[in-house]
């Protein structure tokens, strides 16, 4: 089967089939669907903390193999490394503020499929959320498209390291956390 050209030139200009943040937004809740077993349900701050950092070492060591291609084009030629940095934080920053979400969606129900489902409509919901704005009111469409974790990650990726940016997923895990371990507590209580 021979390649479509036109499809390799929309690929290099940017456009994308499937972007990469819709991807980890199914990958992230994948690897926390089943963090809170029964016995482990009353779960106090420092398990739903050392669970996050569990699952954001695993998610770092899911990127570590792919540090070799931009070795590799670095060493054959040139190569701008503020967007490979940004890249790499944003993929971190992302993944980090996902897997938060997905304990979340993980300490609401027993069941695997369904926290793997909410987490996942969760996530999705932050990278659409943008895309869908155009149907509001424009007084409600702009601070709404705001919450979309889409604007934040290309600011990153693009090799802009902004502290909104950085805030925008450090409160997203913070309170998806803290969702967490008051879910925790309370089924606990």
């Amino acid at each position: 089967m021979r390649a479509n050209p036109g499809a390799m030139i929309r690929m290099r200009r940017g456009e994308k089939r499937i972007p990469r943040i819709v991807r980890q937004s199914n990958i992230t809740p994948a690897t926390v669907k089943a963090m809170f077993p029964e016995h482990v349900r009353a779960a106090g701050a420092d398990i739903v903390l050392g669970k996050f950092l569990a699952c954001t070492v695993f998610l770092a060591a899911l990127l570590a193999p792919t540090l070799a291609y931009p070795l590799l084009v670095g060493a054959l030629g040139d190569l701008d490394i503020g967007p490979v940095i940004g890249g790499y934080l944003g993929a971190l920053l992302l993944g980090a503020a996902f897997a938060a979400v997905g304990l979340f969606a993980s300490a609401l129900t027993r069941s695997q499929i369904v926290a793997f489902l909410t987490g996942c409509a969760i996530c999705f919901a932050l990278c659409l959320v943008d895309q869908m704005a155009f149907f509001l009111p424009e007084a409600a469409a702009r601070p709404l498209a705001h919450l979309a974790a889409d604007l934040h990650f290309e600011n990153i990726a693009r090799g802009l390291v902004d502290t909104r940016d950085v805030l925008y997923f450090a409160s997203l895990g913070f309170v998806a956390l803290s969702a967490t371990a008051l879910v925790l507590h309370e089924k606990h209580a």
